[in-house]
């Protein structure tokens, strides 16, 4: 980090990361079978013999202070995927040993061979993932004067890029047969937030949107599988009230919070949107809360 002059600093990370593979990714179970029509062995599971995830990472980001609580940023980072751990399907795959105790069905005639197809997680080449992050804060009295102490804004906004593409033979009928974007990652990831702040009050209304995605979810079975997830827009709101010194109630909090004031569905697809998976409504949720200091 670097002290550019007592308002701003500049810094600088570098990083070499891994990251182990998920426990039910290194199952070393398999389910098997032969096809008795053309004698070609199958078989999908886990795969214990994975590498770990492994990237490089760089960030660079610059920061403005005005006073003590008002602040402005820029930040770029930049990670080199080396490698990547998806669900591929490949031929040729050695079933010798799995074959050793496998007895033919009667009524068989066709040779059974030795190599054939396996479905399991494997070590894939990564790519490049970059992009950008703004974030300001800004109390208002700054600007406006005391006419409007306590209010203030926080907003931030990134925008992401990826080269990365995978294929997911298991979720083909949900993501395509098409090379996929990086599971997770929206292009486009927004936060604006107002509050105000005195005399033991403290308001707080929040939104937050992000593009379309891949989600990771669960399924019926328990099992991970990808959907196109419709990108958010969501609301929600806090107030809260502590009371003070010289009060009767000295130590007492009160707090009121309503999440996804604007009851926005969650909505899925495959592959396009005029193929909708899913469209569900939890509604608004509302906690009323209490706390006690002594």
């Amino acid at each position: 980090a670097f002290s550019l002059s007592d308002a701003q600093t500049l810094r600088v990370a570098m990083a070499r990361q891994v990251a182990r593979a998920r426990v039910d990714q290194l199952r070393s179970s398999v389910e098997f079978g032969v096809d008795t029509a053309t004698g070609k062995p199958g078989a999908g599971g886990g795969n214990p013999l994975l590498d770990p995830w492994r990237a490089n990472a760089f960030d660079l980001s610059w920061e403005l202070y005005f006073g003590s609580k008002a602040y402005i940023s820029a930040a770029y980072f930049y990670k080199d995927l080396r490698s990547y751990i998806f669900t591929q399907t490949r031929d040729g795959y050695d079933f010798t040993d799995l074959l050793e105790g496998w007895v033919p069905p009667p009524g068989m005639t066709v040779p059974v061979q030795t190599t054939g197809t396996m479905s399991a997680p494997f070590n894939g080449g990564g790519g490049t993932l970059q992009g950008i992050e703004l974030t300001a804060s800004l109390p208002l009295d700054l600007v406006f004067g005391q006419a409007l102490q306590g209010f203030g804004v926080v907003a931030s906004a990134s925008f992401n890029d990826s080269n990365i593409t995978i294929l997911a033979p298991e979720n083909a009928s949900s993501v395509g047969n098409a090379p996929i974007s990086l599971p997770g990652l929206s292009d486009r990831v927004y936060n604006f937030t107002t509050y105000y702040e005195r005399n033991g009050f403290e308001i707080r209304v929040n939104n937050r949107r992000r593009s379309d995605f891949i989600g990771e979810i669960g399924n019926f079975d328990g099992a991970r599988t990808l959907r196109y997830v419709v990108g958010e827009n969501i609301t929600d709101a806090q107030v809260s009230y502590t009371f003070g010194e010289g009060t009767a109630f000295k130590g007492l909090s009160l707090l009121l919070q309503a999440s996804n004031l604007g009851d926005e569905a969650y909505s899925t697809y495959a592959g396009s949107k005029d193929r909708p998976l899913e469209y569900i409504k939890w509604g608004r949720t509302l906690l009323l809360g209490a706390s006690y200091k002594f």
